[in-house]
């Protein structure tokens, strides 16, 4: 059989130059069946036998060469096609890695915010965060204590409601206040390394406001390892107070991960070279 399956092949490339393999004999034997005849064709092939249907020690020439064909047509370009899909794949996500560093903080996009925007502090590879904006003020308030009753009343900036980020002791009257905006960018906060503008509606602020810490990214926090730039926060007001590095080791990282203080409110406070100390919260009188 080896020898009629060589001759049909060595027939098959000089075909189109000779005529004398008429006389080559092309039986195909089914070493597989007693019932396998030598005039079999594709039709007496079930239609969806696949290659999985063929068994194990069939070979080529026991395969019906139209059989043979619908088979490497269904099998190779499939794999070849998923390998080429998974280089691409690879390189996409390399190429989104290097090109577009993924967002840091409590949200990505505006879809994460429910329509708002994705507030960003020193830049795309800063702390991300949802806006909550501040609406201004549209009257004026009982007490008769405004600097403000809307904000065509302001020389600057815009009117809003007032006391904003109160803390502790007699709370103040209602009031309203006009109120601008101290930066635009992280440039404009250079009174202190590191500064950082949070934009208006970050973090509850009505305006603009300058912070400092020890960092403003990530890359800024290197003394060890697992070094992240995250933001503290006032545990009286929960004003927002600054940026700075935690690393692996840190005690804490925010403040749930002190909330078993021993008077059930404790608070993560930064550290200098991310030696941060779990706090208790004592409200002022």
């Amino acid at each position: 059989m080896r020898l009629n399956l060589a001759l049909v092949l060595m027939c098959a490339v000089v075909l189109a130059f000779s005529s004398g393999c008429d006389d080559v004999e092309t039986t195909t034997v089914d070493t597989q069946s007693a019932d396998a005849t030598t005039d079999q064709t594709a039709t007496d092939v079930p239609a969806d036998q696949t290659a999985a249907d063929v068994p194990a020690d069939q070979t080529a020439a026991d395969v019906p060469a139209d059989l043979a064909h619908d088979q490497t047509d269904a099998t190779t370009p499939d794999l070849i096609d998923d390998a080429v899909q998974d280089q691409v794949s690879d390189a996409t996500e390399l190429l989104v890695d290097m090109v577009i560093p993924p967002a840091r903080g409590t949200c990505v996009s505006e879809a994460d915010c429910g329509g708002e925007a994705c507030l960003g502090l020193g830049g795309e590879n800063g702390w991300h965060t949802c806006a909550s904006p501040v609406a201004e003020a549209v009257g004026c308030q009982e007490q008769g204590m405004d600097a403000c009753c809307t904000s065509a009343d302001c020389t600057e900036g815009a009117c809003f409601t007032g006391p904003r980020f109160y803390c502790g002791g007699a709370f103040p009257p209602m009031a309203n206040l006009c109120a601008a905006d101290e930066c635009a960018t992280n440039a404009d906060c250079s009174a202190e390394p590191f500064g950082a503008c949070v934009p208006a509606g970050a973090f509850n602020e009505h305006v603009a406001r300058c912070t400092y810490g020890d960092c403003v990214l990530d890359s800024d926090c290197s003394a060890r390892a697992g070094g992240a730039c995250l933001p503290f926060f006032n545990p009286c007001n929960h004003r927002f107070i600054g940026l700075n590095c935690t690393y692996a080791d840190s005690l804490c990282k925010q403040d749930s991960d002190c909330l078993g203080g021993s008077m059930g409110n404790g608070y993560c406070a930064p550290g200098a070279n991310g030696v941060t100390t779990c706090e208790d919260f004592l409200p002022p009188p």
